[in-house]
């Protein structure tokens, strides 16, 4: 699963030519989505669950365009969530309260993709919407189309 994003993974952040590439993604700490996980009191959709252990989070589309195209990490879920931390005074916050929903990607410093929970299928996958538009059935389907046509979803 993910196969695409695998080479994108590096280890360094600060690295030169992480931000060369076409995608940049790094690895979570360990424990971090048990910790998310225990803080949202639930468990996270399988699909994404997979996406943490095998790619990480980071960016999508590096360079590309205005949008900041970020796969947010487990723990920051948690944090927005519970408005700690960066997002202590996040006015998206607002916006985004929806329990059956929870952010996963952020587009700019307007607005995230979100996962729909109540409609996670029995593979654990869950629709992504911008806004209140349906732009993915799955993670992997957003990012196959976001691969091909960077922020496909404005358009739409």
């Amino acid at each position: 699963m993910f196969e695409l994003l695998k080479k994108y993974v590096f280890e360094d952040p600060e690295g030169e030519e992480v931000w060369e590439n076409k995608h940049a993604f790094f690895k979570i700490d360990d424990g971090e989505i048990e910790e998310t996980e225990k803080i949202l009191g639930r468990k996270l959709p399988l699909e994404l669950r997979a996406f943490y252990e095998d790619i990480g989070y980071g960016f999508l589309c590096v360079g590309v365009g205005s949008n900041v195209n970020r796969v947010i990490s487990a723990i920051e879920i948690a944090d927005f969530v519970e408005g700690i931390n960066d997002y202590e005074d996040d006015p998206r916050r607002e916006y985004y309260k929806d329990p059956s929903k929870i952010v996963f990607f952020e587009v700019s410093a307007d607005s995230f993709i979100v996962l729909d929970l109540k409609q996670e299928n029995v593979l654990g996958q869950c629709p992504l919407y911008y806004f209140d538009k349906r732009i993915a059935n799955t993670i992997e389907e957003f990012i196959i189309k976001m691969d091909q046509e960077p922020n496909y979803y404005t358009r739409l």
